[in-house]
């Protein structure tokens, strides 16, 4: 666990610096307990080789951490990948304004346009998201007005990531659409089967 020397708390930890004690990484449980340690004034969090996020261990972090500006949450290709609702996602980018730039993984499908989500999202400000989840085209449906996006990651941080890969399915029209209207990109991975 360190904080950074910026004016801004930052807290960055690898697997096995938070978690559960045996040097197995960090655990949805320990992103909870770190988010009430920082006293609201958090704007960056990234945790190395946390599995098993799941919403209650989000809504912890959005609930305690206002200011946050960046999230990156990193399960281990070998790990358990957490289940993150998009309920839980849209609750996030309700509570947690500033957040600019998100990573997170999830073994439940995210962002899936026939659930209305749209609806529910806040207005897109996002820079930066890294969607470590099964996806489809209705995935980029909703992405597709998030017109500030640079940087966007959609699929699984490895294709062989147990549960996630079968299930992401973007095809070449989900693609289009992104391309079409998300003229600030400059950077896009897919990972889909």
């Amino acid at each position: 666990l360190h904080r950074g020397v910026m004016a801004t708390p930052v807290v960055v930890a690898a697997g096995g610096s938070v978690g559960d004690g045996r040097g197995e990484g960090s655990t949805a449980a320990a992103v909870a307990k770190l988010s009430h340690c920082c006293c609201g004034s958090l704007a960056v969090l990234t945790v190395h080789g946390c599995h098993g996020v799941d919403d209650d261990a989000l809504m912890s972090l959005a609930e305690a951490c206002p200011q946050l500006q960046q999230l990156r949450v990193f399960p281990d290709s070998w790990r358990e990948v957490g289940d993150v609702s998009d309920a839980a996602l849209s609750a996030l980018l309700r509570r947690a304004p500033r957040l600019r730039s998100l990573s997170l993984g999830s073994r439940a499908r995210l962002l899936a346009a026939d659930l209305g989500l749209a609806a529910v999202l806040p207005a897109p400000r996002m820079r930066s998201l890294s969607l470590f989840a099964p996806l489809d085209d209705g995935a980029c449906t909703l992405l597709a007005s998030w017109r500030c996006l640079r940087h966007l990651w959609l699929g699984p941080h490895k294709l062989m990531q147990s549960g996630v890969a079968a299930e992401s399915s973007i095809s070449d029209e989900g693609l289009l659409l992104l391309a079409e209207n998300c003229s600030l990109l400059l950077d896009l991975t897919v990972a889909s089967l």
